[in-house]
């Protein structure tokens, strides 16, 4: 059973074919394709550590304040010894 694409779906099947063809072409050269994907991967791993370590430090930051009300001191306790 052929199922109907949608137009966002054709346009990006459109996309692909041409930049496969502009690939193909030479007008992406094979060696800056690869540096440029390694530093792609670098930059992301670097943003989701530094992004990951921030927010883990905003919420212990957040525990510590709520630590002081009475009936959320107890959950905040429970949850700061699981994370140490």
């Amino acid at each position: 059973m052929r199922t109907k694409l949608s137009d966002i779906d054709k346009k990006r099947l459109e996309l692909g074919k041409m930049l496969q063809n502009f690939y193909e072409m030479g007008f992406i050269s094979k060696r800056r394709l690869i540096g440029f994907s390694l530093l792609k991967g670098i930059f992301t791993g670097i943003g989701v550590f530094l992004g990951s370590t921030l927010g883990i430090a905003l919420l212990l930051w957040l525990l510590n304040i709520f630590h002081a009300f009475p009936l959320i001191g107890e959950i905040v306790n429970n949850i700061q010894d699981k994370l140490h």
